[in-house]
């Protein structure tokens, strides 16, 4: 893998982290005030850190067969 691909990678990685990040509070909210429990295949995203939250994304693409990014997740976050 040329530097410059894993340049991309590593940006790419960031992104998604910096989207999950965003999906705490908004996650956190929809629990307090609106007793939703958001979740992904039956993983809850509830007091979940930025890596599991990652992970759980990871775990749509094995079930599913394709991918389901952060960005795809977080418009549906906010209440």
């Amino acid at each position: 893998m040329s530097q410059q691909q894993l340049e991309h990678v590593f940006q790419q990685w960031q992104d998604n982290e910096a989207q999950a990040e965003e999906m705490i509070p908004l996650l956190g909210k929809l629990y307090r005030q609106y007793n939703v429990i958001p979740s992904l295949f039956g993983r809850s995203l509830i007091n979940r850190s930025v890596t599991r939250i990652l992970k759980n994304h990871r775990y749509v693409r094995k079930v599913e067969g394709t991918e389901l990014t952060v960005a795809d997740t977080l418009p549906w976050c906010a209440p």
